[in-house]
């Protein structure tokens, strides 16, 4: 699939390219972590057996078992959120005991607590296109020490990028990939193709092909919570950290506020290692 004449990677030609280099952002708030005896999270673990399901397994293998488990168990509707508060638990508990759907932020923040409550490190990112459009993209970053490094991975789809070696790459990555005019692999989608499945009026002959042109669109700029932590997002006080490309306002984003936003241009300051 050739994407280098589209309107989304030229957009994303239009600003120079966000660097992963240097600085970390020390004026940006500190990234933090809950850890994995908070309370919430020991509940979280116990009722769905997560302990259990990573037992044997090294750390990225462990994490894609519990990809593959938050796919599995949350059913997906684009246009359905559970109500507040929105954490695991009650997340959970809508798609098993009540048959909900939930849409890709309710499923992202579903994996990210499950991470968590295993002491992984993680963070759900917003992944946006360049002017609000009324639609974005949640997916999660967990980091893997083995690795010494961010991998992204997404339980909408079941799916993750990888480089042109197969490794697993953070959504960063995948945008540095997009803007130079390539494609980044990904895990194949299983998810059945309905009868018409259109992006941006081009119509794609599999989901493999519509999440590609999909994410080149919504890899522009990314916002994340500052407190990784069961419910945050919930809090009423509770603040995110937004990437764009040098020389994008952000505050072009109808959503940011900039009462509960920081902004950087820093590639390096988001993926900052726990």
């Amino acid at each position: 699939m050739d994407l280098s004449t589209t309107e989304f990677v030229r957009r994303l030609q239009e600003y120079p390219a966000i660097s992963c280099e240097g600085s970390h952002g020390s004026d940006l708030p500190a990234w933090r972590y809950m850890p994995a005896d908070s309370p919430p999270l020991v509940e979280l673990r116990s009722r769905y057996g997560l302990t259990e399901l990573v037992a044997g397994k090294a750390e990225l293998p462990g994490a894609l078992a519990v990809l593959d488990w938050a796919y599995r168990v949350m059913r997906y509707d684009g246009g359905s959120a559970v109500p507040e508060p929105w954490n695991a638990l009650n997340i959970l508990d809508a798609c098993t005991k009540g048959k909900r759907a939930v849409n890709c932020r309710m499923k992202a923040i579903a994996l990210n607590e499950a991470y968590l409550s295993l002491g992984y490190h993680s963070r759900y990112v917003t992944c946006m296109p360049a002017e609000a459009d009324g639609d974005c993209h949640v997916v999660v970053m967990v980091y893997i020490s083995a690795l010494g490094r961010w991998i992204t991975v997404d339980p909408t789809h079941n799916t993750y990028f990888t480089d042109p070696d197969g490794e697993i790459i953070n959504v960063l990555e995948a945008r540095r990939i997009y803007r130079d005019g390539g494609v980044p692999g990904l895990r194949h989608i299983e998810t059945p193709k309905p009868a018409a499945l259109v992006c941006a009026g081009v119509e794609c002959a599999s989901y493999d092909e519509f999440y590609t042109l999909y994410m080149a669109k919504n890899c522009f700029r990314f916002a994340s919570p500052v407190v990784s932590a069961f419910g945050y997002e919930s809090r009423p006080d509770a603040q995110f950290i937004y990437l764009s490309p040098p020389g994008y306002d952000p505050a072009t984003g109808v959503e940011y506020d900039p009462e509960r936003c920081s902004s950087t241009h820093d590639g390096s300051a988001f993926l900052a290692p726990p």
